[in-house]
């Protein structure tokens, strides 16, 4: 099975930080390494982080205090460009989760299996739900990943050139790697948001 990694920019997430915690520690395949980037959280969440690095060597917690942009889709890709850079280990995969998900133990399990399956595939995420009801995708041959979720193929994010900084990407990126010749896909493999989009 190939080997992954993950960066998750959090900010406030008192509340529900603790199902993402438990859904990535009861995955059937754990990550590499889990690079959580703290954007000057002030409820409580960093002292969570923190209890939690002690405990697990493959979990690294650092703050960003460098975050001065507005707008929400900037600031969350300035955070996983900065998380990208604490990563020490060499893996196939690299997946940006937020940090008020949760999901199944088989979820990045079967995610890679669709990456091993489909070669081309570059980019894919899980399929969001809310209150357990799946959200309906409008199929077109724009679809576009769900940033939430989100899984590289790390040979697609060099061929695409990296992190777009200061840009929303959900549009972008899924963009630049059809350009390339890759695939991108939402997968049927659900995850539940826990707090409103863009609520960072």
């Amino acid at each position: 099975m190939y080997s992954y990694s993950i960066i998750s920019p959090v900010k406030n997430e008192l509340n529900v930080i603790h199902k993402t915690i438990d859904s990535v520690l009861n995955q059937s395949i754990k990550p590499v390494e889990w690079v959580i980037v703290d954007d000057s959280s002030t409820d409580g969440t960093e002292k969570i982080l923190k209890e939690l690095s002690k405990k697990f060597s493959w979990i690294k917690v650092v703050k960003c205090d460098e975050n001065k942009l507005k707008d929400y889709s900037s600031r969350v890709v300035f955070l996983f460009e900065y998380g990208y850079r604490y990563l020490t280990k060499e893996v196939e995969f690299i997946s940006k989760l937020d940090g008020d998900v949760s999901f199944s133990p088989d979820f990045f399990n079967n995610i890679l299996n669709a990456f091993e399956k489909n070669p081309k595939l570059g980019i894919a995420s899980g399929h969001l739900t809310v209150n357990k009801i799946p959200e309906q995708i409008i199929k077109t041959p724009f679809i576009c990943t769900r940033g939430a979720t989100k899984i590289y193929r790390i040979k697609c994010l060099n061929d695409i050139g990296g992190i777009i900084p200061f840009q929303g990407w959900d549009t972008l990126d899924n963009v630049a790697a059809r350009s390339k010749g890759w695939e991108v896909a939402i997968l049927p493999e659900y995850f539940e948001h826990l707090k409103l989009e863009g609520s960072k």
